[in-house]
């Protein structure tokens, strides 16, 4: 389990889902069980712990957390904890309308935890519980825009998939195609760093021809007119084109060849935003040199047989048909962590 957890490092570590009910607090927990000896901060990207599944109706594990550990609740829960925690601060921002308090366990225990909406102020939460002396921060999180876990921020990623998901080979597909996607190096060279610096707050394609960057002040690609595109298209001496939002199946269409044919590399906010399927990432990836702004940084990958609907996973197999091609990449089952 080495590979699994660093023990040496502080860090910000996110368990992100592939689906509602995939196993992420099972995850987390033992996570929380196996960081022995370190000041814990733990929070999540909206409520998690709750004991019963508001959407299913089915039972939710609570979240453990030992003396001294460091996480977000609601104003109703610190009349429930009273001398079991200690209030450390009233956080300015809200979770589902209600107020936010960072809190310290005086003792072990088994309660839900909240957390604010929005990247940019999990990320100021982080930050304030590291202040408070949390020097591992764990994220329950989710893998869209919104989410923490896509932030630079965080230093690695736990991917969980779950029964709920699907069937064994669509969860199979999926966790392939993500890990392609964590091959995807971080771009970042001395010359163009000024420029990275700006992608990360622009919103608009930038487009690199003859060594210098253009920002074509166009958001997506999508629904674009003609014009747009020809502009794009016929110039033959382009070297980089930066897309800031979703590379989606109808633009990679239109977009590869030409990518191709120009020797054109393409660089992406987030490597989650290349919304194609996994032939046509390894066809991209295969074809051309693609860069991310931000890395998809996967320590491990947890499979849960448990399905919502019933339909439970034979966990062996699936393991076996991804360990064929990650060996760098652990994978582990659940249910034999509290074996």
């Amino acid at each position: 389990m080495s590979r699994i957890i660093d023990h040496s490092s502080d860090e910000v570590l996110a368990i992100i889902g592939l689906c509602k009910n995939a196993g992420k607090t099972s995850l987390m927990n033992w996570l929380i069980s196996e960081s022995t000896g370190v000041k814990l901060g733990v929070m999540t990207t909206g409520r998690d712990g709750e004991e019963i599944d508001v959407a299913f109706g089915n039972p939710k594990p609570r979240v453990k957390l030992p003396e001294h550990t460091i996480f977000c609740c609601e104003t109703a829960q610190l009349d429930a904890l009273g001398s079991g925690i200690t209030i450390l601060q009233k956080l300015p921002w809200e979770s589902a309308s209600k107020a936010i308090w960072i809190v310290e366990a005086n003792h072990p225990l088994e309660t839900e935890i909240i957390g604010p909406a929005t990247v940019k102020v999990q990320s100021q939460c982080a930050a304030l519980m590291q202040s408070w002396g949390a020097r591992k921060i764990l994220i329950d999180g989710s893998i869209d825009r919104k989410s923490i876990a896509l932030d630079p921020l965080v230093d690695a990623l736990y991917i969980v998939a779950g029964g709920s998901f699907g069937t064994g080979k669509q969860i199979l597909a999926e966790l392939q195609r993500l890990i392609h996607l964590s091959t995807i190096p971080q771009y970042c060279t001395e010359s163009d760093s000024p420029t990275a610096a700006r992608m990360k707050d622009s919103k608009t394609i930038w487009h690199k021809i003859d060594g210098s960057w253009q920002d074509l002040r166009i958001s997506s690609l999508l629904h674009t007119d003609q014009n747009v595109w020809n502009s794009i298209l016929t110039v033959t001496n382009s070297e980089a084109l930066y897309l800031p939002g979703a590379l989606t199946e109808a633009v990679f269409k239109r977009l590869y060849p030409w990518m191709l044919q120009n020797g054109v590399s393409l660089i992406c906010r987030h490597p989650h935003n290349i919304k194609l399927s996994d032939s046509n990432v390894e066809c991209l990836l295969q074809g051309i040199s693609v860069f991310a702004l931000n890395v998809f940084k996967i320590r491990a990958i947890a499979l849960n047989p448990w399905s919502v609907t019933g339909n439970h996973l034979d966990v062996a197999s699936l393991r076996a048909a991804l360990r064929q091609g990650i060996q760098q990449i652990p994978v582990i089952d659940i249910m034999e962590l509290y074996e």
